[in-house]
């Protein structure tokens, strides 16, 4: 190849490089990179646990005998009845310690002799004895729960007399379950309240209201003897009483109270 040639192939080859090199090379630019938004990620959720065969077994007799309480209290001594009756036969085997296997015998025999009751005095003292049970079993074992002691409801109407005399059937209620002697003394202080004017209750040829006027005297001596009581005995008697004054009442009135809210129970 002549020197021509291979000048002329040599500029040729450079020419390329050659234009613009006054300047730096320019780098081609990257991609523009996609930014993705952060993403929020969902707050960890505490797992519930499962309850324990022996927390499990308990929350189901709270349960039938809260129903067992409801039902009593509106006059339903049948309605009760079955449930009393899954208190007194229904076993989990070795759900409790063998320790708290006899209160669990006892309280079964005492929810049993609510099958043998036929009147509301009866039924209230058969579901008042089983109750002490229970607080006896909670006391024994250290466990159980606890209920915070909410305000007495306010007012003067016959409603609100009404509220509170509910109210204090819960503390009573709670007392007697977890052995809270305080929590008893609550519901039995709210009840001896001044009794109700026959003025403020209805009245009808089959309602006449000195007996209602009765009945609601004596739930206030009821109050004044849960208060003079020295043991759970004594304080269940009471109870029961007051269940079956509170249904015959209502009997009589052709109602009932509303099912109150179920409190949150803290385990202990």
């Amino acid at each position: 190849m002549s020197p021509r040639v291979t000048l002329g192939l040599s500029l040729l080859l450079a020419a390329p490089f050659a234009v613009g090199c006054d300047d730096e090379p320019t780098a081609p630019s990257p991609p523009a990179e996609t930014v993705e938004p952060p993403t929020e990620e969902a707050p960890e959720t505490a797992a519930i646990p499962e309850p324990t065969p022996a927390q499990a077994l308990m929350h189901g007799h709270y349960r039938r005998a809260s129903d067992a309480r409801e039902s009593l209290i509106r006059g339903d001594i049948e309605q009760a009845r079955g449930d009393m009756q899954w208190l007194a036969t229904h076993h989990e085997g070795d759900a409790l310690p063998e320790a708290l296997q006899p209160r669990l015998a006892s309280m079964q025999t005492d929810a049993a002799a609510f099958a043998e009751a036929t009147t509301l005095t009866e039924a209230g003292q058969a579901l008042a004895r089983t109750l002490v049970r229970c607080g006896e079993c909670h006391e024994a074992s250290g466990g159980g729960f606890h209920v915070a002691l909410p305000p007495l409801p306010e007012g003067e109407t016959t409603a609100a007399h009404m509220q509170r005399h509910r109210w204090a059937a819960e503390r009573m209620w709670e007392g007697l379950v977890t052995a809270d002697v305080e929590q008893y003394t609550a519901g039995t202080d709210a009840l001896r309240e001044v009794a109700l004017h026959e003025n403020a209750l209805p009245s009808s040829e089959e309602q006449p209201p000195e007996r209602v006027a009765a009945l609601a005297t004596h739930v206030h001596e009821l109050g004044a003897e849960a208060s003079d009581a020295t043991d759970w005995a004594g304080r269940a008697s009471v109870y029961g009483r007051y269940l079956a004054t509170c249904a015959a009442c209502h009997r009589l009135l052709h109602t009932g109270p509303a099912a109150p809210p179920q409190p949150t129970l803290e385990e202990e």
